[in-house]
C-alpha cells in the first residue's frame, strides 16, 4: 500500500470512531452558549482561526479566536508566562453561559490545560478535540468536559478538527 493510500485509509478508519451524538452534543453546547471561545497552538491554532471565520459568518455564533491577537498573545506571555495566554482572557471575559473550544493534537500544552482551568472556574462548558492518547487532558477532565478523542498522528487530528468543524457548520449554518 504506498501512501497516499495509507494515509486514507487511516483517515476513514479515524472517521468511523466519531460519533454522531458527540457531535451534537457539541452543536447544543455551542448553540446555547453567549460566547464561545477556541484556540489551539501550531496547526490547530491555524485551525481554530479558520473555524472562528465559519462559525461567525455563516452560523451566527458570538465566537472568539484566542489564538488570532498576536500582540496580546506574546504580551501576556512577556509580562506574565506563555502558559497564561489564553486563560487571562477567559479569567477577563469568560462567563458562565460562555463556551470553550480546545483543538490539541497532544492534548498536554500548558497553555490549553490552563485555559481549561479558568473555564471551569468560570462554570463554562468546555469542549476538547483530542489527538495521540489524549494527553493531561483527557486523564484530568474526562469526566468534566465534552471530548472527541481520536487516538491518531497530529496531522489527522488536525484534518479531524477541520472536519468536525465542517460538520458542525453543516449542521447550523445559516447561509
Amino acid at each position: 500500500m504506498n501512501k497516499v493510500t495509507s494515509y486514507i485509509e487511516s483517515l476513514k478508519k479515524d472517521l468511523d470512531c466519531i460519533k454522531i451524538t458527540d457531535i451534537e452534543d457539541i452543536v447544543k453546547i455551542m448553540m446555547d452558549s453567549r460566547l464561545i471561545f477556541i484556540c489551539g497552538n501550531g496547526g490547530s491554532a491555524s485551525t481554530a482561526s479558520h473555524l472562528t471565520n465559519d462559525f461567525e459568518k455563516s452560523c451566527n455564533l458570538n465566537i472568539m479566536c484566542l489564538s488570532d491577537n498576536v500582540p496580546l498573545i506574546t504580551a501576556w506571555a512577556n509580562d506574565e508566562r506563555y502558559d497564561l495566554i489564553f486563560s487571562k482572557r477567559i479569567e477577563q471575559m469568560g462567563g458562565d453561559k460562555d463556551s470553550l473550544i480546545i483543538l490539541t493534537s497532544s492534548g498536554d500544552s500548558k497553555n490549553l490545560i490552563k485555559a481549561i482551568e479558568a473555564a471551569l472556574l468560570k462554570n463554562m462548558k468546555v469542549i476538547a478535540l483530542l489527538g495521540k492518547d489524549g494527553g493531561t487532558i483527557l486523564k484530568k477532565y474526562h469526566d468534566k468536559i465534552k471530548i472527541i478523542h481520536i487516538n491518531t498522528d497530529p496531522q489527522r487530528s488536525e484534518d479531524l478538527q477541520l472536519i468536525i468543524g465542517h460538520i458542525i457548520y453543516k449542521i447550523i449554518g445559516v447561509l
